[in-house]
């Protein structure tokens, strides 16, 4: 195979990565961020004011994704340990970032009544945005 080529298909390779990085990436992400928004808002949990609800905000900051809700959707979401339910669900680690602990933390103690994990904060975002900045979401 000429050496031109090769050329010829390194420079195509490239004008597609660098298209694939400047259009499809962050459409994509855009796409990532209603779906994770979408998610959240259908969780399971009871909707007496709605206040949870209008409080889920998720935002594409540059390539990062910002999740913000009241805090005890967290709680919700994840579950709390305590006297009567012992099944709380270790924290991902940008939750447990934002509220101060390591990776894994569960929410609780023996002091509280506890609160039975609803799971409506999706878990399999890191892996989501990996298959989109690697080309690998089919």
């Amino acid at each position: 195979m000429p050496i031109e080529d090769n050329i010829e298909d390194l420079e195509k390779l490239i004008l597609d990565t660098v298209g694939y990085v400047e259009n499809d990436i962050p459409r994509k992400l855009a796409a990532l961020v209603s779906e994770i928004q979408a998610e959240l808002k259908a969780g399971r949990f009871k909707n007496r004011t709605g206040d949870l609800r209008r409080s889920m905000q998720v935002k594409l900051i540059d390539y990062n994704i910002n999740i913000s809700m009241k805090n005890y959707g967290y709680f919700l979401s994840f579950g709390v340990d305590g006297k009567n339910r012992s099944n709380a669900l270790g924290l991902p680690n940008e939750v447990a970032t934002a509220f101060g602990v390591k990776e894994n933390y569960k929410f609780g103690s023996n002091k509280v009544w506890g609160i039975n994990p609803y799971k409506f904060y999706p878990i399999d975002i890191e892996e989501k945005l990996l298959k989109i900045l690697t080309e690998q979401d089919g």
